[in-house]
């Protein structure tokens, strides 16, 4: 707060210079937090809290995920028996007869052209998945698209991470010189790198005061009232003839920059 008074800058600006100090991933999660609690986090305890629960609720929805496809394959595998004479499908059998069904759905009959123990099977695992059910039968499509996809490819079946996380990560990441290239951005590889990177900033959360005190004043600064006009100038007045240079701009000149200048 001092260098930004003896700086001229307002202290979003002085933190935004503060790199490292605030990074990348926690003013992500901050975003995160806000966009679930509409407001920036008050503390550092608390959006390190956020974060753990992040990373946890992660993990265990990706369990749910592998749970989940366990027991469709395990439908998927009777149903095909039943029409090949007690036959068991191979991986690729499976998985072909699997998306058949899946493109069967999109027909004139939509879901019920589905079993209906499979029907019952996929809400049963969608609201153990995501604690609520289905919205519409568009999303119940896409929950057994990716089934179907995982029966493909099953360590791909994972819960997704807040897309601006995911890229603040992917780019420390290459700030540590951890690349991957574009076929592998997003891939299972990376992604439990950054997995991992999560939990170690958050069992070690350097940057996260900083980010919360930036997040703050963000939030301050975007709700701040605007000076009327006569006392802008006033204002502009004043700051050129202390700092020898008119502001550049307003952000120099907010009510909570002044404020900021005024404190003993």
């Amino acid at each position: 707060m001092d260098q930004a008074r003896r700086d001229g800058v307002s202290l979003a600006e002085q933190i935004d210079h503060m790199q490292p100090h605030s990074s990348p991933p926690w003013m992500a999660l901050g975003a995160e937090f806000e966009s679930v609690y509409g407001r920036p986090p008050q503390t550092e305890a608390e959006l390190v809290g956020f974060a753990k629960a992040l990373l946890d609720e992660t993990r265990a929805a990706d369990v749910r995920l592998g749970e989940a496809l366990d027991n469709v394959s395990t439908l998927f595998s009777a149903q095909f028996s039943a029409q090949h004479g007690g036959r068991q499908p191979n991986a690729t059998e499976l998985h072909s007869f699997a998306k058949q069904a899946a493109d069967d759905a999109r027909g004139p009959v939509g879901m019920r052209a589905l079993d209906q123990q499979l029907q019952l099977a996929l809400h049963s695992e969608h609201q153990n998945v995501h604690g609520k059910p289905f919205d519409s039968e568009g999303e119940t499509l896409q929950f057994l698209d990716r089934l179907v996809e995982g029966l493909a490819e099953p360590n791909k079946l994972v819960e997704p991470l807040p897309p601006r996380l995911e890229e603040a990560l992917h780019q420390q990441l290459l700030a540590c010189g951890r690349g991957f290239d574009a076929a592998q951005a997003g891939a299972q590889g990376e992604r439990e790198e950054a997995l991992e990177m999560l939990k170690t900033i958050t069992d070690m959360p350097g940057g996260a005061a900083a980010s919360v005190v930036l997040l703050q004043d963000k939030s301050t600064d975007m709700h701040e009232p605007a000076l009327p006009e006569a006392v802008r100038a006033a204002v502009a007045a004043e700051f050129e003839a202390r700092h020898g240079r008119p502001p550049r701009d307003e952000a120099e000149t907010s009510p909570r920059t002044l404020a900021l200048a005024l404190e003993p």
